[in-house]
């Protein structure tokens, strides 16, 4: 009976969306649950698109469930659901039984930049999703058809490539490794695109270590995202989202990553200096949470623990999905999963600036959470 409910919710979400859901969730499992709209979501034109991003935010919710009350995350799942709901298909999409290899598509489209980088991040980000749906079939055609409605640009991608020939000139950049860093970010954030391709091709031909190079790439991502006018925060976070489909090894995308980061404006310079006060991870909380976003900044600065993974990503999780997702197309939710994906790759001064970052980017986007908070009594009633 349940699952009868369900499917009608699915068709037309009504107020009792939420209880339907915690009743299917209780009887048949999320999976099942999740499958039932992933499976009637649209995969043609511009509606694949919608379903594809929809998709993507629903994959940053199920990577922060670790750092979430199950009420809290159950809330939060219902209410991107519902949102998902109002454009599902009656009916299930009948697909083939061909191969499926989303390791050859990610592959396919990671040159192109269109949209900065969105085919790749989709690339990376719905291949992730099956295993946790066992709904592969659904989420390629998807993401096929989703790329499919995108332009395409792969100048920064030649551009990277003829900064990779062996003949190009190699710039002396390692005198001194911290000096290195710091005149390597800052070229990042205030060069030009010539100098920064120059610049970061010339290390990957030297071989710098993935590590401090990440590093390099996540501190000029959040110097820019920490930069940002409020309009542009949501955009400049996704670089955050970009970083997170690089390989293992830097290679030309580590270069198209750099000149991603490069394109947003910069207009001033500072140092993470340590300031001192009596600040907690609960009263950066509530700073976050009030939407105070230079209170917010100062008390990450001042936390000693900044830089502990553990410590700041429960709090930047909660934070995050505080706000209902429909508020901002979920790009909270995007950027502190990127930042889950990240913490783990990158030098700890970078984890500082990371947590910085996104501690302010948090309080400067605040929003209503009402139908989150009405999902959480629907899961605990």
């Amino acid at each position: 009976m349940s699952r009868t409910a369900w499917i009608q919710e699915l068709r037309e979400p009504t107020p009792g969306f939420r209880e339907v859901y915690v009743h299917r969730v209780r009887e048949a499992g999320l999976a099942d649950t999740l499958r039932d709209l992933v499976e009637r979501l649209p995969v043609s034109g511009d509606a694949a698109l919608h379903s594809a991003q929809g998709l993507m935010v629903l994959r940053s919710i199920l990577v922060l469930a670790p750092w979430l009350q199950e009420a809290s995350w159950h809330g939060l799942l219902a209410a991107h659901l519902q949102a998902m709901a109002v454009d599902a298909l009656p009916e299930p999409i009948a697909f083939g039984s061909g191969p499926i290899d989303f390791e050859a598509f990610q592959a396919q489209v990671a040159p192109d930049m269109a949209n900065t980088g969105l085919k790749g991040i989709l690339a990376h980000q719905l291949a992730d999703l099956p295993h946790r749906l066992g709904s592969d079939r659904s989420i390629f055609e998807v993401l096929q058809a989703a790329c499919g409605t995108l332009s395409s640009d792969f100048y920064w991608n030649q551009r990277a490539l003829k900064r990779l020939d062996t003949t190009a000139v190699v710039v002396d950049n390692k005198k001194d490794t911290s000096t290195s860093i710091a005149s390597s970010v800052q070229i990042l954030c205030e060069g030009g695109l010539v100098a920064t391709l120059d610049h970061f091709g010339a290390l990957i031909r030297e071989g710098l270590a993935a590590e401090a190079f990440m590093g390099i790439l996540v501190e000029g991502a959040a110097r820019k995202l920490l930069e940002a006018e409020r309009e542009l925060q949501g955009r400049t976070s996704w670089c955050l989202a970009y970083l997170a489909t690089l390989p293992r090894i830097p290679s030309v995308p580590w270069l198209q990553a750099a000149a991603l980061i490069n394109l947003f404006p910069s207009e001033e310079w500072f140092s993470l200096g340590v300031e001192t006060g009596g600040s907690t991870l609960e009263a950066l909380r509530e700073a976050m949470l009030d939407g105070e976003p230079p209170l917010a900044r100062s008390l990450a600065a001042q936390l000693p623990s900044r830089t502990d993974p553990p410590e700041f990503l429960p709090l930047l999780a909660e934070v995050a999905a505080s706000s209902d997702p429909l508020n901002d197309r979920g790009q909270r939710l995007l950027a502190v999963a990127a930042a889950t994906e990240l913490c783990s790759r990158i030098p700890p001064a970078q984890r500082a600036w990371l947590f910085l970052s996104l501690a302010t980017f948090l309080a400067a986007t605040q929003t209503s959470g009402d139908r989150i908070m009405e999902g959480q009594r629907a899961w605990l009633a």
